[in-house]
């Protein structure tokens, strides 16, 4: 039985793909009618669960600007460390959004780094789960 385990989420805004390029992050964004979409967010993760070929977790709600979800992922291995899969918020499970992650392990836990690309609006999540002792 795979036991699962608990960890955090960081949500940015931004792809972090640009190189050598500074991004304000309080910054307007222009195209949608002067609102900002930049942001940062952090949440908790549940039911963490990792094998060989897949990675599964939910995370906690997240409130903010009058808005509530919580997000199901679901991946599986693409190549060596990289996952390939979706995401969506468990209020609307048909609205899925792709996300590639790679996974870095020691002795202490985990860290994933995924991207993923909404419509065009890009963004980057930092996971980091500690192993159980």
């Amino acid at each position: 039985m795979i036991k699962p385990l608990n960890g955090k989420i960081i949500w940015v805004s931004d792809d972090f793909g640009y190189r050598d390029e500074l991004v304000f992050v309080l910054e307007k964004d222009k195209r949608k009618d002067n609102i900002d979409y930049y942001y940062h967010a952090a949440s908790r993760i549940e039911n963490f669960i990792m094998d060989d070929n897949m990675i599964r977790f939910t995370t906690n709600y997240i409130s903010g600007n009058e808005v509530t979800f919580s997000y199901i992922f679901n991946l599986n291995r693409d190549v060596g460390d990289l996952y390939k899969g979706v995401f969506y918020d468990e209020s609307e499970p048909g609205d899925t959004i792709d996300i590639t992650i790679e996974k870095f392990e020691n002795n202490h836990g985990l860290l994933l780094k995924g991207a993923y690309n909404n419509e065009g609006d890009f963004g980057t999540i930092i996971i980091e789960i500690k192993h159980q002792m």
